[in-house]
């Protein structure tokens, strides 16, 4: 299956990663160089829900379009 066959696991390990990075630098930098205030737990759901949306779209592509990857 395209969920967990052929080295895919990788690329939710990937994911993973990037999810995490990012939501340290968004949650640590923003606020710095935000004038205004910025709630912490909103930018860690933001982070979470672009990542999901983005792999989610992503895969939905990979089955669209067999190869594009």
């Amino acid at each position: 299956s395209l969920i967990w066959g052929s080295g895919i696991w990788l690329l939710y390990l990937l994911e993973l990663a990037v999810l995490v990075i990012e939501g340290i630098l968004y949650t640590k930098l923003l606020p710095r160089f935000s004038e205004t205030p910025q709630n912490r737990g909103k930018i860690a759901g933001y982070t979470v829900a672009a990542n999901l949306a983005s792999f989610a779209a992503g895969l939905w592509l990979a089955v669209l379009i067999p190869g594009i990857f």
